[in-house]
């Protein structure tokens, strides 16, 4: 149509570009795209808060069921793996263990219960104290050097933090800690918090993670 619209007064044929029809083609096309992204903000927003339920109900029925296994069984399971990985040929029988919140709980109290483990790194996590049990007693097993990574809004983890030290120190362990200001717990699996303190933590951080397995796994 523009074409014929540019050509008709040339040729004599008509009055020249039909302006209210490409004028309602624009607009009709116009409509589509604000429909499309109207239609594709919905499905995100639809999908995200979707995809957010089923992780949190995911996540607090795999901690319920994990919560509701003895320690022994957790260390003994923890105990077989590392077992199975030391026994594979690529192996040269070092083994570090990690974990994150819970996992990071986990990786110290295996720390304590391991003394043959290499290394453990503890993202927001504390040794747990059960019964008349004090730090010094709980740590007293550790071989392993510990690496604790923490953030600066975490009251829970944080208030454990000086009598780990203490007793670490007391008891000539090996334990580097590093706190990141304005990041909250969980901030490695939550980079987008925080107003950027949780990314700025998980970027500092993670290279002393790398840095810390090289030096104690070669």
């Amino acid at each position: 149509k523009l074409f014929e619209g540019v050509m008709a007064p040339i040729s004599g044929t008509g009055p020249g570009i039909d302006f209210v029809y490409l004028g309602n083609i624009i607009l009709e096309v116009a409509g589509l795209y604000v429909f499309s992204a109207a239609f594709s903000y919905i499905q995100g927003w639809i999908m995200t808060n979707v995809a957010m339920q089923l992780t949190y109900r995911f996540r607090k029925e795999i901690s319920q069921k994990i919560n509701q296994l003895p320690a022994d069984q957790k260390t003994a399971d923890l105990a077989a793996a590392v077992d199975y990985i030391t026994k594979q040929p690529g192996s040269n029988g070092k083994v570090v263990v990690a974990g994150f919140c819970w996992g990071g709980t986990g990786s110290f109290n295996y720390a304590a219960a391991q003394p043959g483990l290499s290394a453990a790194v503890v993202y927001y996590g504390n040794p747990t104290l059960t019964g008349e049990m004090t730090y010094e007693t709980k740590l007293a097993n550790v071989k392993a050097p510990v690496l604790g990574l923490y953030a600066g809004n975490d009251m829970r983890i944080n208030a454990t933090i000086p009598d780990t030290e203490a007793a670490m120190k007391k008891l000539g362990k090996s334990y580097e800690t590093h706190t990141y200001e304005g990041a909250g717990h969980g901030f490695m699996s939550s980079q987008a918090g925080a107003g950027g303190a949780n990314l700025k933590a998980a970027q500092q951080s993670w290279p002393l993670v790398v840095a810390f397995y090289k030096k104690h796994l070669n």
